[in-house]
């Protein structure tokens, strides 16, 4: 096993602990304006179970990388997930930002 495959190994580990720990709503206080001291709301726990499921399918394709690397064949679909996320990354940027002007 090369360094990179261990590396996706323990990277794709991490997104898998963190994605499960976040639907069930135990890492919560990680997210951004979730403090210690604030009860779980439903927006919060709503938002947990969306990162939660990004991380999931984050260590979907470290796993899937990984694969590849240790049986040496290529992913052709890689560019087109790679753009796909990229775009909804922008679109949801864009939301945040015009949602914080329009609301301060």
């Amino acid at each position: 096993m090369s360094i990179a495959s261990f590396s996706l190994f323990l990277t794709g580990t991490f997104f898998l602990v963190a994605g499960i720990q976040f639907i069930r709503g135990k890492w919560l206080f990680l997210l951004a304006g979730n403090n210690f001291g604030q009860a779980t709301n439903k927006e919060a726990t709503r938002a947990g179970r969306i990162v939660g499921l990004i991380f999931l399918l984050t260590f979907l394709l470290c796993i899937t990388i990984m694969f590849s690397i240790i049986y040496d064949f290529r992913l052709t679909f890689l560019p087109v997930i790679m753009g796909i996320v990229l775009l909804y990354s922008y679109v949801v940027i864009i939301r945040y930002i015009v949602h914080w002007i329009k609301n301060g």
